[in-house]
């Protein structure tokens, strides 16, 4: 029985990733998603399935021992339906984090756990995403080509951070709703 650390990043080109209390990345996954009509909505059967067959059952670990961090994205520059959608899938997936888990995820913005888990400033014009991929590579590695589908890897390596950001939080028994991120070092 381990402690898990779940970290998601939310969008059609999210993913989950799963830490162990060492940072270790024991699995990863993009978000599935279903068409439903001229739109994509989170499959949160299929997550939860996931998370429990491939994730959970296999290190035996209970619900209450998970620490779920899920990074929430504004809709600022979106138009109407895919406002929406995003509120949408959004109510979704915490509404499946709820059933399973029995708890709330930790909500944070990007810029929190950017602050937190890099060890250095980022800059308006730094290519975020680029930095993202580097930054996971770097600390965990290839992953079996994790990285190498362009459009889901930046997705994987902002779910890695978001779960070294609640590692980070829960073993340091801070409130993330309380604490400065200069509170949370490395």
């Amino acid at each position: 029985m381990i402690k898990l650390y779940i970290g998601i990043d939310v969008g059609l080109t999210g993913a989950v990733a799963v830490l162990d209390q060492y940072g270790e990345c024991l699995a990863y996954q993009t978000l599935p998603h279903r068409q439903h009509g001229k739109r994509k909505e989170l499959d949160g059967e299929a997550l939860a399935s996931w998370l429990t067959s491939d994730v959970m059952i296999p290190t035996n670990t209970k619900p209450h021992e998970c620490f779920i961090t899920v990074e929430e994205s504004p809709p600022f520059g979106m138009g109407t339906v895919s406002a929406y959608t995003s509120g949408y899938n959004n109510g979704r997936l915490h509404e499946r984090l709820l059933q399973l888990f029995h708890k709330r995820p930790i909500r944070i913005t990007a810029k929190k756990w950017q602050r937190v888990v890099y060890d250095f400033k980022l800059k308006r014009e730094d290519d975020k995403k680029a930095i993202s991929i580097e930054q996971a590579k770097a600390r965990h590695g290839d992953m079996s080509g994790a990285f190498n589908v362009k459009r889901y890897a930046d997705g994987i390596s902002d779910a890695l951070h978001i779960a070294e950001y609640g590692r980070l939080l829960e073993i340091r028994g801070l409130d993330p709703e309380k604490k400065e991120e200069k509170d949370v070092e490395r």
